[in-house]
């Protein structure tokens, strides 16, 4: 959809092991941010990929909306971040201790999701002439780096850079850096920006 109106000249790609690698959470989940784009070209084909029964819930208009009429007519009155610079929206303070997960286990045996994989490949596939990075911000968790042998591959076959900072030290349980186990704060976003643009600078 961006290149029908845009063509990239880069495009960095922060990738999760959770979010683009693993098994675990139901891909309906994800479904959900692409049902309002359903009627445009290549997406149909992501619905019948997760499940082929979605070709018939999509006819109904009410279900592509289904819980979001609220959340947009409330953004568009009173939006509830307010973007400072070209989408990014920092977040303030330090570490929250609740929001660490306590239970959060490294070893934790894991497999892959072979249809997310798919769209990785798929992705590399597609962008042409664009120029494709992929990189792992730093976690407050120690991140198993099994979890990126995907990613790896994938940028190894295509020629493609991948930095990993997941378990880089300074960030690994530093909560000056955090607002939760995942998301940094505002100052670890700018210390961690220097210095991926720094590494991307002499790559």
């Amino acid at each position: 959809m961006i290149k029908e109106h845009y063509h990239p000249s880069l495009i960095i790609y922060d990738i999760t092991d959770g979010y683009d690698l693993l098994e675990g959470e139901d891909n309906h989940y994800f479904l959900n941010w692409l049902k309002e784009f359903y009627s445009r070209k290549g997406i149909p084909e992501i619905f019948y990929s997760v499940d082929k029964t979605e070709r018939y819930k999509m006819l109904c208009q009410m279900y592509r909306y289904n819980s979001k009429f609220h959340q947009v007519i409330g953004d568009f009155i009173y939006p509830v971040y307010k973007v400072k610079e070209k989408g990014y929206i920092p977040l303030d303070g330090e570490m929250d201790p609740m929001k660490i997960n306590k239970n959060y286990d490294v070893n934790v045996p894991f497999s892959f999701d072979k249809l997310k994989i798919y769209y990785l490949n798929k992705l590399v596939a597609e962008l042409g002439e664009t120029k494709l990075v992929f990189v792992v911000s730093p976690s407050w968790y120690n991140v198993n780096i099994e979890h990126f042998k995907p990613v790896e591959k994938i940028c190894r076959d295509n020629n493609i850079a991948f930095y990993n900072y997941s378990n880089i030290d300074g960030f690994v349980h530093n909560n000056t850096y955090f607002k939760d186990g995942l998301h940094m704060n505002s100052l670890g976003a700018d210390e961690f920006t220097k210095m991926f643009v720094q590494d991307l600078k002499y790559k």
